[in-house]
This record gives C-alpha cells, structure tokens and sequence, in this order.
C-alpha cells in the first residue's frame, strides 16, 4: 500500500486505539459485509475499517486478540480469505487479501494469537488487624547505616593496573607469527616452475651448441634464442600475477623485482627479429 495511505490511516486510529494499545502493521483487504478495505493490526486487536468512513464510524468489525488462537489463508470464490481461529469458537472468515499480502497478514495476526493483558503487580499492605507490628531492624534498611568500605582512590587504581602496550602491523602479502620465521609461499607453483626451467635448459644447451658450431649455424641460434625466450616470458608472467593478486588481498602496492616487470613488449620484439635472423640465415 502507499505510505500515504498508511499515514492517514494512523492519524485516524491514533483517536481510537485504547491508552497502551499500539499499530502493528496495515493491509488492503476486500470485505462486502460489512463493507470494508482496510485492516489493522495492533498488539491487542484486529481491525477492520472502511478508509471513506473511518474518522466518522471508526473501525466495522473488532477481534481481540483473546479470541484469536490462530489463522489462515482459505482459496475461496472470492479469492484468497483470512479465517481466524479461537478454542470454543467457530472459525470467522474476515476478508479477502491479496496474493502479495497474504504471508505477511497471516504472520501479523499470528503474532498477537492468544495474547494476554499484563497484570499489574500486587502490593502487600500491611494490616494492623491481622498483622502485629514488627519494629524494623537496621538489617532491613531502617536503621543507621553501617560501616561500608571506601573505593580506593585512583592512586591506588593507578598502582594495580597493568599497562600493555599494542602494536598495529601494516597488512603484508606474506603473515609473519611471533616465534616462527616468515612465510615464504612460492610465487609460482612448482607444476608451472618445474616444465619451465626444464624447457630453458634444454633451449639453452641449444643456444651454446650452436654458439660452438660452424658460423653457418648461426641461424639455429637464432631459433633456440627465440625458442628460450617463451618459457622465460611465461615464468616471468606468472610471477608478475602471483604478486599482484597477494598485494590486492593485502591491500597493499605491488613491488616488483627485475624479474617480474612487464617483459612481454620487449620479448615479442626481440622474438619477431630472431625468427626474421633465422629466416634470412638459413
């Protein structure tokens, strides 16, 4: 429903509702007799009104909730109806919801089932002719007081409190614990790292066989370089990631070392004119 229906709606019940008596909730519902669209809810009634004639005929129908032992949404020609439930009483159909509302009507009205007036507190009055006097003694607070023990003075708090002192440590990408070494997480895990080193090694015994060869096998170093050049440009990738996704999660910069700057521009040139050096060498 709109708010401002709502706001009118409250103004109009504030004038009706009994002294402690409290709205809970509002919902549009459809009843022919009487006719009504609109009902409340409050922490000792349900409600059913008319929004044209509620300031000059106040609520059409009042349940207390001592009447209310439960309800539910019944499918009937009318659509979806609200029939509540009491012991000893026959079940009294309400109004028709709407589909959208019929969870949160039956959850109000549930919510003040059997509620019950808070009683007020009983005071013991004494009586004089059943009750002999008793003169009050200092034990039950009439008397003088009794010696009661000073708090200590904030010198003496001062003396007994210890005072620590604590630390804030900047988020790091590697958790360093009191009394143990810092972690030292591998960058790049070793089913990536160990295919790595193994193709460099073996593009490397490329190069320097064909440094020693004759100077007509200048192309095949030429092709080994171009060949060494992927698996570093990879390793150096990986480890540039690794160290970006540790310092995000930190919330730090990343710091990266010589081996992890961005290499990719320089080894695709640098590729490109060794394969061009093979090509025109062989």
């Amino acid at each position: 429903m709109k708010e401002k229906d709502a706001v009118e709606w409250m103004a109009s019940l504030g004038r009706i509702v009994l002294e402690g008596e409290q709205i809970r909730a509002f919902a549009r519902v459809s009843s022919l007799r009487p006719l009504a669209d609109g009902m409340a809810v409050t922490n000792r009634r349900l409600l059913l009104f008319s929004s044209s004639s509620l300031d000059s005929k106040g609520p059409l129908v009042e349940i207390s909730a001592l009447e209310i032992g439960g309800c539910e949404i019944k499918m009937r020609a009318a659509g979806r109806t609200l029939v509540v439930y009491a012991d000893g009483r026959e079940p009294r159909t309400v109004a028709t919801v709407k589909a959208s509302d019929a969870d949160f009507v039956v959850a109000r009205v549930n919510s003040i089932a059997d509620a019950r007036t808070i009683e007020r507190p009983t005071v013991d009055v004494y009586d004089p002719f059943t009750t002999p006097w008793v003169e009050p003694t200092a034990a039950q607070g009439f008397g003088p007081p009794g010696p009661t023990s000073q708090p200590p003075l904030t010198s003496e708090l001062s003396e007994n409190v210890e005072t620590t002192e604590c630390s804030v440590k900047t988020p790091s990408a590697d958790v360093i614990l009191e009394g143990q070494a810092p972690s030292r997480k591998r960058l790049v895990p070793l089913w990536k790292t160990i295919p790595a080193w193994a193709f460099i090694a073996f593009f490397s015994l490329g190069v320097v066989a064909g440094a020693f060869a004759d100077s007509d096998n200048i192309s095949l170093v030429a092709l080994y370089l171009s060949l060494l050049l992927i698996p570093l440009l990879a390793l150096s990738r990986a480890r540039r990631n690794s160290i970006r996704r540790r310092a995000k999660s930190a919330g730090t910069t990343p710091r990266f070392g010589f081996a992890e700057r961005n290499w990719l521009p320089v080894g695709i040139v640098l590729g490109a004119a060794l394969f061009v050096v093979f090509g025109v060498t062989s």
